[in-house]
């Protein structure tokens, strides 16, 4: 099947964003990251986006046949294709862009994945994995614990109260589902520590990160009422 004609692409960027928007997602996965990936054996960057996928296998499968298009795309008609499209696209390690070979074994990569099972999500890795997975607490550490924390807040439990004055109830239950998911990655008081900066928080916690992510939790579903 060839790629559409020039005369028949729409070239207004909102509507070329939303026809590769799954694809957007994807390539978002790749930054700081190396596109090392060969047949049948992904990256790092695609490694966390197959553990992301896990939930929303769907895009995972836009994504696969949208990267095909786009690549055809830039081939054929790249003046059709949003500079910030062509600006997400990651390079090898040797620096080299990338080609339509790199994104075939993306593609396939990802059908083997929608038709035979994801990974497991386990512990993120990439920056971009961690605030996609955690995007409730990515959203209230780097709201409320940035590095004018002090110049906003008389301390911690003062940021909580100040996000909780206009959370709603689903907010609070998916900073909380959050904040449990975490902590059941297991990870020791440096890791966790390590996770809460990737994930935003510029302040140190006044506790030990588990008990001050378990001190939250209890603040939060605390004050619900």
């Amino acid at each position: 099947m060839t790629e559409p004609s020039h005369s028949r692409v729409d070239p207004r960027p909102s509507v070329q964003l939303a026809e590769f928007g799954a694809v957007a997602e994807l390539l978002a996965a790749y930054a700081g990251q190396a596109a090392d990936d060969v047949p049948g054996r992904p990256g790092a960057a695609l490694s966390g986006y197959l553990r992301w996928s896990a939930a929303w296998p769907a895009q995972a499968a836009s994504a696969a046949g949208q990267l095909r298009r786009l690549m055809a795309r830039l081939l054929n008609e790249p003046d059709t294709v949003p500079a910030m499209l062509t600006a997400a696209l990651p390079v090898s390690r040797t620096g080299e862009p990338v080609d339509a070979q790199w994104a075939d074994a993306v593609a396939e990569i990802l059908e083997h994945a929608v038709d035979a099972g994801f990974p497991p999500p386990g512990t993120p890795v990439t920056f971009w994995e961690w605030n996609r997975r955690f995007l409730a607490l990515a959203q209230f550490l780097g709201c409320y614990f940035t590095q004018d924390f002090g110049d906003e807040f008389t301390d911690h439990d003062a940021a909580i109260a100040a996000w909780a004055r206009t959370a709603t109830p689903v907010d609070r239950a998916r900073l909380s589902g959050e904040i449990g998911e975490l902590l059941a990655l297991g990870l020791s008081d440096n890791d966790l520590n390590e996770a809460l900066a990737t994930l935003g928080m510029d302040v140190e916690p006044p506790l030990p990160a588990p008990a001050w992510l378990a001190h939250l939790d209890k603040t939060l579903n605390g004050s619900s009422g």
